[in-house]
């Protein structure tokens, strides 16, 4: 897995990626100690338009996701003083 939103307490949106027909790429947190509740980032698919929606979710209690659909993507995560997280991808 690769550093894909670095480890912080900051707010951050992932870079946009592309998967293609029949590509899949594995999302999950990661943080330097165990995630507490309410910790947790968005999983967004990008529009036509430009506007991103949200599809899923990464959080303590689904720490990893598989995506595999067509499109554009990126991840977002709230700010979180208690504990700081970050996201990778593989």
């Amino acid at each position: 897995m690769a550093n894909y939103i670095p480890v912080s307490a900051a707010a951050a949106d992932g870079t946009d990626f592309t998967l293609a027909a029949n590509a899949a790429t594995t999302l999950s947190l990661s943080a330097a100690s165990a995630l507490v509740p309410g910790c947790g980032a968005l999983i967004q698919i990008k529009s036509a338009g430009g506007s991103y929606q949200t599809i899923g979710r990464l959080d303590r209690d689904y720490p990893v996701r598989v995506l595999q659909a067509t499109g554009t993507f990126r991840v977002s995560k709230g700010s979180n003083p208690d504990l700081p997280f970050g996201v990778e991808r593989d």
